[in-house]
């Protein structure tokens, strides 16, 4: 209902914060770097989506995170912001030969997938009115193991496909199998496919693939 709350004993507490600002530690990450962390992260932006948008702040940990979807323009107006905050991409399971990509892969998708993937489910739009909109990445260190994950196609560390006015600041991309960003035509080959994509920055970021068997840092393949 829009309200995070916690019981003690026989009684419920009513989460207090001001601005729509919340806290991924309101949801007990592990911060381990080994325990999947992506269903604690998940939750807090659906939280963020049932309240039409806010700030999730990330504090200072190692974040392993599988995947965290952002599917529908109901997930514009985020803003995502670490504080020292490091996010290691986890793998589960081993890489598999999807239909429609002949090479194996980490993915679940057979066009484009990432840690963080974002899809407004939609197809060739000429304009953004149905895109998701004013989504803001800051503070963090993102890093695969691209030495024993080796080279992978179509996973990459963001993933965007009908995406308008983004701003990615601040943020080191390390080792990704794939790309560190990617703007792209869509997840699926037969899928939502040429969604628009407009007005993405990316500032002050740094790029180290450590060695030749990844894709580029960034890949715009469809953006106005």
């Amino acid at each position: 209902d829009g309200v995070i709350y916690k019981k003690i004993g026989n009684k419920f507490y009513k989460r207090q914060f001001e601005n729509n600002t919340i806290s991924l530690d309101w949801f007990s990450p592990t911060k381990d770097g080994l325990t999947d962390d992506a269903p604690v992260f998940q939750k807090a932006v659906d939280f963020l989506k049932l309240i039409r948008g806010g700030i999730l702040v990330v504090s200072s940990g190692n974040y392993a995170i599988s995947h965290v979807d952002f599917f529908g323009k109901e997930y514009s107006n985020i803003k995502i912001i670490g504080v020292n905050a490091t996010i290691i991409q986890k793998n589960n399971g081993a890489k598999v030969v999807i239909s429609g990509c002949p090479l194996p892969t980490f993915a679940r998708f057979n066009a484009s997938d990432g840690i963080f993937c974002f899809d407004a489910n939609l197809s060739n739009q000429t304009t953004d009115e149905n895109s998701i909109k004013n989504i803001k990445i800051k503070g963090f260190t993102f890093i695969s193991d691209i030495v024993n994950d080796k080279f992978d196609e179509l996973s990459h560390q963001i993933s965007m496909h009908g995406v308008s006015d983004v701003e990615i600041s601040d943020c080191k991309f390390i080792g990704f199998l794939g790309d560190g960003i990617a703007i792209t035509r869509g997840r699926e080959n037969a899928g939502y496919r040429n969604a628009y994509n407009k007005d993405v920055k990316v500032l002050n970021c740094f790029f180290d693939g450590i060695n030749n068997d990844n894709r580029q840092g960034v890949s715009f393949y469809y953006c106005d």
